[in-house]
């Protein structure tokens, strides 16, 4: 063989070790080096204090294994570059999906859950007569799920209510409703926890710079209160249906900006949940059914979104996910094998 093309292919084949060296996840190593060292804590630091470019390969930062990337990775990082603390984890992936059972599940039908941050509380819609809907919720004792009951106070009416979603000092409750007072179709409600009479309070509608003549559901709100994220088929946009965000400015929520079209791609874009630290966002597409897919936020903008894939998506249809507060456990509803009822049940999935 020609000695040239022999020596071409030794430097070709060792372009590629080193590109795929390169560009091995190491957990810990957020500037991709190849080590864990100082360097990753300034970079760190730089992402998580001064919005500085995010970690060069997806989940690196994250050394805690909870797939996020926050202060606590950094704690751990400092723990483990100075004081031979334990060893950067990286993000596991999402386990088997369980089905939650009874009392939980019944042959009526279970949608839309929502989990409390800290996590002994999960919220949730039941099918009712007619085929209206109910918010429910159930606590955990440590060993397993209370008997649901329809939440106490002013929430639940002969209307349809659903979609809850609980605020991170669980004294807000917003969900979706068609009862009058809406603006046309269903319209994004909030109650406030009456601490007096230990009951959610009358429900106030968010008004006309998140809702519209048509429909908006799907409210899931970041752990600091400042971003509202939903799906509305009202607001202009060339999509149809697709998933908006509104900040808050102190006063009132601001007229929402739609999501890039690595999220918007097909105007069936819905049920969003946002993760704690801001960074994640879960939501369905309808590609042959509803289907879980995530979008990461990276240097500035939504990625595009992936799909969840197998074991949560598999062949199987699945809507409404719920990322628990600590990022290890993703609930959603699905009819899958398994399902009490002969629609959804509520699964939970984790790390």
């Amino acid at each position: 063989m020609n000695r040239v093309l022999v020596v071409g292919l030794i430097l070709l084949m060792s372009f590629f070790f080193y590109v795929d060296k390169a560009l091995a996840l190491i957990p810990g190593d957020v500037n991709n080096d190849t080590k864990v060292n100082l360097g990753d804590i300034i970079y760190l630091v730089n992402y998580v204090f001064k919005g500085g470019p995010s970690p060069v390969l997806r989940f690196s930062g994250d050394v805690n294994a909870n797939c996020q990337t926050n202060l606590t990775d950094l704690i751990y990082l400092v723990n483990y570059v100075f004081k031979s603390g334990p060893v950067p984890d990286g993000c596991p992936p999402w386990g088997e999906p369980q089905n939650l059972g009874p009392p939980v599940n019944t042959e009526v039908g279970e949608v839309t859950p929502c989990i409390s941050a800290d996590s002994k509380t999960i919220y949730f819609a039941r099918t009712g007569m007619a085929g209206s809907r109910d918010i429910y919720s159930s606590t955990w004792d440590g060993t397993s799920w209370s008997t649901p009951a329809k939440i106490p106070g002013k929430v639940n009416t002969i209307y349809y209510e659903a979609k809850p979603f609980i605020s991170s000092d669980g004294k807000r409750l917003f969900f979706d409703s068609d009862r009058p007072g809406s603006f046309g179709d269903t319209d994004i409600w909030m109650s406030v926890w009456d601490n007096v009479n230990s009951e959610w309070g009358e429900p106030s509608n968010l008004g006309p710079n998140i809702n519209t003549p048509y429909e908006e559901d799907s409210p899931s709100l970041t752990a600091d209160d400042k971003k509202l994220y939903f799906m509305s088929q009202g607001w202009p946009h060339t999509n149809g249906q697709a998933i908006w965000v509104s900040n808050w400015n102190g006063s009132d929520w601001s007229p929402p900006t739609s999501l890039n079209n690595g999220v918007n791609k097909n105007a069936t874009e819905e049920d969003p949940n946002i993760s704690a630290d801001g960074r994640t966002l879960y939501f369905i597409r309808w590609v042959n059914g509803p289907q879980i897919y995530v979008s990461y936020w990276e240097n500035g903008d939504w990625s595009v979104a992936e799909n969840l894939g197998s074991p949560v998506n598999d062949t199987f249809l699945s809507l409404s996910p719920c990322l628990s507060y600590d990022g290890l456990h993703l609930y959603f509803a699905s009819a899958r094998p398994g399902s009490m009822s002969g629609s959804d049940d509520i699964w939970v999935s984790r790390r």
